[in-house]
């Protein structure tokens, strides 16, 4: 009897491997792809071009880019601090450093924003847009676009590819 127990320990340690190589594949896999693109994969949804655009919510560094070279009038709101803004920012952007702000401030910027035109909002790696996404949609629900990048965002291509439009 004390032998079948000790025989089963040494086949369940035989898996230990397996295990630590499925979650660090898992690990590698979640940090090289966005929450966006996470959620397409898992629920099967594979978008056409124009209906890539139609909802609001999370959207890749990638396809940000695009979406802001197609819209006309769209207003970009960067949610990082100050020095970030000061530092790079997209070409006609709206600084709302929400951290450095009240949330009775942050509100009364928002409310500030234009109406009906879509809205693309970011900081510098995706981390604390989702929240003041979330507040935007709640405050102005009269802006039926409002997206935010899920990732670093491409600065330098938007800024190259808009001077270019400039000229």
């Amino acid at each position: 009897m004390k032998r079948e127990k000790v025989t089963f320990v040494f086949k369940s340690l035989r898996l230990i491997p397996v295990f630590c190589l499925a979650c660090a594949a898992s690990f590698v896999w979640a940090a090289n792809t966005s929450c966006t693109e996470r959620t397409s994969v898992k629920e099967g949804i594979r978008q056409s071009e124009p209906e890539k655009f139609k909802t609001s919510g999370p959207i890749s560094p990638k396809d940000a880019l695009e979406y802001m070279k197609t819209k006309k009038d769209l207003v970009i709101v960067d949610v990082a601090a100050k020095r970030w803004y000061a530092q790079e920012h997209f070409k006609g952007a709206i600084n709302i450093p929400i951290e450095e702000l009240s949330a009775e401030e942050e509100k009364e910027l928002y409310l500030q924003l234009p109406k009906d035109r879509p809205v693309v909002m970011h900081c510098r790696l995706g981390m604390i847009v989702p929240g003041a996404y979330r507040m935007l949609k709640q405050l102005r629900p009269d802006i039926s676009e409002i997206y935010y990048i899920d990732g670093k965002p491409l600065f330098e291509a938007y800024n190259e590819w808009i001077t270019l439009q400039e000229k």
